[in-house]
């Protein structure tokens, strides 16, 4: 306190300036924090497993999915 007006001042800037008035924010474990997952309303529905749906329309679906996976598959095959 003995020091002139602006030389205190000084000092009790620097003072400030190594006191940090806001404590760091601990993160409760080491994971890292979540991210923001990306928008969007999703895809198609597949209802194949619902117990609504009769069997018969059931069979003709899937026989529907195999061919054309197959098609989808073989598709380079022919020419």
């Amino acid at each position: 306190m003995d020091c002139p007006p602006l030389q205190r001042h000084a000092e009790f800037v620097k003072i400030a300036i190594k006191a940090d008035p806001v404590p760091p924010v601990k993160r409760p474990s080491g994971a890292s924090p979540p991210i923001d997952p990306i928008g969007g309303r999703g895809g198609e529905t597949d209802n194949r497993y619902s117990n609504d749906v009769p069997a018969a329309d059931w069979h003709a679906a899937e026989a529907k999915r195999e061919k054309e996976h197959w098609e989808r598959k073989n598709a380079g095959l022919r020419g």
